[in-house]
């Protein structure tokens, strides 16, 4: 939990000084959040597939958040 909240102050911080966020951080706040939903699905049972150090880090699902409706 504090590595997300390290990330969301350092993307905050971005975001205020060149008016967007920083794209490698984004990358990888994506990857974290991929893997932490990960590890909730198989400690909770609802998947079989082990998440890192098991497997590979997961990708970062490159997802463009100005474009979605909500």
């Amino acid at each position: 939990s504090y590595v997300v909240a390290v990330l969301i102050v350092i993307q905050f911080i971005f975001a205020l000084v060149t008016g967007e966020g920083e794209s490698r951080l984004k990358s990888f706040g994506g990857s974290l959040s991929t893997y932490l939903f990960q590890i909730l699905q198989y400690l909770t049972y609802n998947s079989e597939e082990k998440p890192f150090p098991f497997k590979d880090w997961p990708e970062s699902e490159d997802v463009d958040c100005d474009n979605q409706q909500g």
